[in-house]
């Protein structure tokens, strides 16, 4: 087996308009930001292998279609659009090569799952303070703590579930420039 047919993108299957089958939102967001030619999170270099590694691997062009009279508001969402689609086949190419990727898309997992929990428990415990006005102050006290808590909580689950989703797609990115700028070699 060959490096080329690891990350071929099969001929009889168009690429995908959706860029992930399950739900990271965030995570395609972030690695389609990346992409953009005015972001600096990749330096230059980087960036154009990665657009040329893509661009050799899979039948796509790296460039969206953008008419000459789109507003620069749709030329930006046009641009997104067309990068999270780039990630999908980046993602599936690399997908078996390393663990690497699924956990941190486990730990995303979690993460959102927390910054739910909490989300809903500080709700909670600020309906339960606006509750009981009328009772005593120590009850309107404990919920307020509650939900001064469970809302720093929320936060660092946010936080964390940000910094997964950078780690996933810098992973993938990595993993594939590495995986694919590899002169094929034949397994034994």
């Amino acid at each position: 087996m060959t490096a080329d047919s690891i990350c071929a993108w099969p001929s009889f299957m168009p690429l995908p308009a959706f860029p992930c089958d399950f739900s990271l939102a965030g995570i395609e967001v972030q690695a389609a930001h990346w992409l953009l030619p005015e972001d600096t999170h990749f330096q230059g270099a980087y960036k154009h292998r990665l657009l040329s590694l893509i661009q050799e691997r899979f039948p796509v062009t790296t460039e969206p279609e953008i008419p000459a009279d789109c507003p620069p508001e749709e030329k930006g969402r046009r641009r997104l659009d067309h990068n999270e689609e780039l990630f999908f086949p980046c993602y599936e190419c690399v997908n078996n090569l390393s663990s690497r990727p699924l956990m941190f898309v486990a730990q995303y997992g979690l993460f959102r799952c927390l910054l739910t929990g909490f989300g809903l428990l500080t709700a909670v415990s600020v309906g339960l303070v606006i509750c009981s006005v009328p009772a005593s102050q120590a009850t309107i006290g404990t919920f307020l703590l509650l939900a001064v808590l469970y809302g720093v909580l929320t936060r660092l689950s946010c936080q964390r579930c940000k910094a997964r989703s950078e780690d996933f797609a810098r992973t993938v990115f990595n993993l594939f420039v590495g995986r694919t700028a590899a002169k094929p070699t034949e397994d034994k």
